[in-house]
């Protein structure tokens, strides 16, 4: 007698329970993608994933972690992104470990993998690292304008000197104020 450990075989979830569990899930991704993962539960997250799974729903729940690897690849740096993918393939253990095999998908991680090597999500990081950059440097630029012109410092110094320069090579003609 061979010993195998399956699923128990559930019928599908009715559409009320498959919605909120669903826009559980979905909140939970978010939580994870923005690093808030302090605040979640890793048994409430890994119950909502098995019981979409067990209840035919593996499909859509698969389709929803995709989606947001897919967005979460344009905007996260390696260890952010990494990280985050772990704590979904975990909380998506069953999924990633059972359903995907029979399904004839591709893992979560293989997934996260293929879509972070893509030519647009690099193109879209380092468009945005270039973005958050510029910010950095133009409030960086006012700050050392401030102290470099500030009166006695070299700025101010350099600006002084400058103008002394220009107003000996011009020769100043003399105005008549009315009185």
């Amino acid at each position: 007698m061979a010993l195998s450990i399956r699923a128990p075989h559930k019928a599908p979830l009715n559409s009320v329970a498959t919605l909120r569990m669903m826009v559980q899930v979905g909140r939970d991704l978010d939580s994870i993608v923005q690093q808030r993962t302090q605040s979640l539960a890793f048994g409430n997250v890994y119950n909502n994933m098995y019981n979409l799974v067990i209840g035919q729903k593996g499909e859509d729940l698969y389709e929803v972690i995709v989606f947001t690897i897919r967005k979460m690849a344009l905007v996260k740096r390696p260890l952010v992104f990494h990280t985050a993918v772990g704590i979904i393939k975990d909380c998506a253990m069953y999924l990633d470990g059972v359903w995907t095999k029979r399904h004839e998908q591709l893992k979560i991680v293989e997934v996260a993998d293929m879509m972070y090597a893509r030519p647009v999500a690099r193109r879209w990081r380092r468009a945005l690292a270039y973005a958050k950059w510029s910010v950095r440097i133009r409030a960086w630029r006012m700050a050392f304008d401030e102290v470099y012109l500030a009166p006695g410092n070299d700025g101010a110094l350099r600006a002084e000197q400058h103008f002394r320069e220009c107003a000996e090579r011009v020769t100043a003609k003399r105005v008549k104020l009315d009185e």
